[in-house]
């Protein structure tokens, strides 16, 4: 099951109407463990050469969306996890409010896709929007794709995602682009 990481990114939606309500919480039901959450990317400077960063308001050019992250205050994170935290995690550089919460909550997305520039139609018109929702089933297809080869071949489909792709992570990185710029301390509407 893949599921949107979110649009308001790790503010939250409520901080759209009062910025006093920014926070640092992964949405719910993105944060779910059981779960594959799938987050936005953008290319740098709107250009692909210079690479991708997450999909946000605050870019140049700016996005119509944050891309959802975080970690849970509901969730712990699965085992499948823990070397990608470990590896992450620098201590001493905790967000301010949030040190028990990184160490054992369920951080978001999983993944990250391109969610910025998707051409829909809308009433018979075509209009360009962006989202962690256009990410998602484009990467849910990529995994649809591979199971369908899997199955082809006469293997098992992946199944559950995450224990694999964080075992692939930590086998092989150079199959995953890393995104580790942007701001995703902004919403829809406002930066915190």
């Amino acid at each position: 099951v893949f599921i949107a990481s979110g649009d308001s990114g790790v503010a939250g939606r409520g901080a759209n109407s009062d910025p006093s309500a920014c926070g640092f919480d992964a949405s719910w039901p993105a944060s779910i463990p059981y779960i594959t959450s799938v987050g936005a990317t953008q290319f740098t400077n709107g250009n692909p050469a210079d690479g991708e960063t997450t999909c946000s308001i605050h870019n140049n050019p700016p996005a119509l969306i944050t891309s959802g992250g975080g970690f849970s205050t509901l969730f712990n994170r699965g085992s499948y996890a823990d070397a990608a935290w470990k590896k992450w995690f620098v201590p001493g550089n905790e967000a301010k409010g949030q040190q028990s919460v990184e160490k054992t909550g369920r951080g978001i997305p999983d993944v990250s896709a391109n969610g910025h520039n998707y051409q829909i139609m809308n009433q018979g018109s075509i209009e360009t929007v962006d989202g962690t929702s256009c990410a998602t089933p484009a990467f849910a297809g990529m995994i649809a794709l591979i199971n369908d080869r899997l199955l082809n071949a006469g293997k098992s489909p992946i199944g559950f995602a995450n224990p694999t792709l964080y075992s692939l992570a930590e086998s092989t990185p150079d199959v995953f682009n890393d995104i580790t710029t942007g701001n995703n301390k902004c919403t829809e509407g406002i930066c915190c």
